[in-house]
């Protein structure tokens, strides 16, 4: 699912593979759009380059796996 021109949402999706946020699973509303607005704005004005996403959006288990902060931005789709 495209989320803007340069953005999908599995760029986005969890890394475990095996949750609701994983691949094809996610959507739309798993992921913060104004980070992607940002993100998009980035891009376009400032670096004039494509970001890598490295991990947007992770399940609670794959946080943990990642020894994330419990109150991680990942688990919100912020991140």
């Amino acid at each position: 699912m495209t989320l803007s021109k340069n953005f999908t949402a599995r760029e986005f999706s969890c890394r475990c593979g095996e949750c609701e946020y994983s691949n094809e699973s996610i959507k739309r509303g798993d992921i913060d759009l104004g980070l992607v607005a940002l993100l998009e704005s980035l891009r376009a004005d400032l670096l004039h380059a494509p970001i890598t996403i490295n991990s947007g959006r992770r399940c609670v288990d794959h946080n943990i796996a990642m020894r994330g902060a419990p109150e991680s931005e990942h688990l919100k789709g912020t991140a």
